[in-house]
């Protein structure tokens, strides 16, 4: 759990702000008298430039601590105007917003394996934020690979690890009504907020053209270039999710944000959590990270696996045909998320990747007319 940080610690605009006067000031609220005397950024990790790993030292009492030789920072980094983003790149914003306050919210509540947090700070003026976590590179996690498909094996592993996570909020009384994360929470507010300013807008913003000028819709079908029938096959099934359990999911469950740690067992990094319906976590999930030959032999066996795991859990899952019914629908899902995906977040061979499993995974289940379009 992320210690909670002081109102007088301000967000980096910039990278170069995340110095060893403010780490001092972070790491300070969990070490009373540290100093951090040198802080040198190493460079960015993954594709996206909001992430770094910053190499430390300390004085003796950072160093009798145990405190780690590096750290990762991810954030904002917006400069000095903290502008907002608009148009399709603010969902980068919102999901932005949605991991910082997950730290500091929601993770301490769930059964999950994630990276400790020393920090997490965010500024709503600014609408800016910076988590500190541990660099797990230090811990011998193994990361999975973005372009290679996951063995049975692993993906068994996270099914279960979403089971796991999902399981605690199925029909739980903390996402009603005077609950934890009821409909007046954060958590709740962040889930409508992403749903109304990005996802609701997938099939019918004026950049849909522009995603199919790319590779990604050059390699997709052309039933699936028709934004006017994408759009009203996710109103279709947005009224379908309308039955569906809800609860609390990761978000964003690709390939490039899970992790298997020195113990084996599966984790998750770069959270989009909100409160969604079950179905569009184990969707996602299965439709992005195995091989599309593999998906047709193993999604019955791997949803079965996920539903009675829940039952183990103690959560009342769905019978298997009406999971299968909400899996088949929303194979709409992951194809929608990565033909809109900016070429600022992933590169396009992932994003060309993942949408053509999408649209594949639509074709198998005949979708379009299982959504009634």
């Amino acid at each position: 759990m992320a210690a909670k940080p002081s109102a007088k610690l301000t967000v980096p605009a910039t990278l170069a702000d995340v110095n060893a006067k403010w780490l001092t000031q972070v790491l300070s609220l969990s070490c009373p008298g540290v100093e951090v005397t040198s802080a040198k950024i190493s460079g960015f990790i993954g594709y996206k430039p909001n992430k770094a790993r910053v190499e430390l030292k300390y004085n003796a009492v950072g160093r009798k601590a145990g405190l780690p030789p590096s750290l990762f920072v991810k954030g904002g980094f917006k400069g000095s105007s903290g502008a907002a983003l608009s148009g399709i790149d603010a969902g980068l914003d919102i999901g932005t917003e949605l991991e910082i306050l997950a730290y500091d919210d929601l993770v301490p509540h769930l059964a999950v394996n994630t990276p400790h947090c020393f920090a997490v700070i965010f500024d709503r003026a600014a609408y800016n934020g910076i988590i500190v976590m541990e660099d797990m590179a230090l811990s011998n996690v193994t990361f999975m690979k973005p372009l290679h498909g996951l063995n049975y094996a692993q993906a068994a592993g996270f099914v279960e690890a979403l089971a796991k996570t999902h399981a605690p909020w199925m029909n739980s009384a903390e996402l009603e009504k005077g609950g934890t994360f009821g409909p007046k929470s954060s958590l709740a507010e962040r889930s409508r907020r992403l749903q109304k300013g990005y996802l609701s807008q997938m099939a019918t913003h004026p950049h849909w053209g522009d995603f199919a000028a790319l590779p990604r819709g050059a390699a997709t079908p052309r039933a699936f270039q028709d934004s006017a029938r994408v759009a009203a096959a996710q109103v279709k099934m947005n009224e379908i999710h309308q039955a569906c359990t809800k609860t609390i999911i990761h978000g964003d469950e690709h390939q490039g944000n899970l992790f298997i740690d020195a113990q084996g067992q599966p984790g998750f990094i770069d959270w989009c959590a909100r409160i969604e319906p079950w179905v569009m976590s184990f969707t996602y999930f299965l439709v992005c990270t195995v091989d599309t030959l593999d998906r047709r032999q193993w999604e019955r066996p791997l949803l079965k696996r996920y539903l009675e795991h829940l039952t183990r859990l103690g959560a009342s899952a769905p019978d298997f045909d009406e999971a299968w019914y909400m899996y088949q629908c929303t194979t709409l899902y992951p194809f929608l998320v990565w033909f809109n995906n900016s070429a600022k977040w992933q590169p396009e061979a992932l994003n060309t990747r993942n949408t053509v499993r999408g649209a594949q995974a639509m074709l198998d289940h005949d979708a379009f007319t299982l959504l009634g379009v």
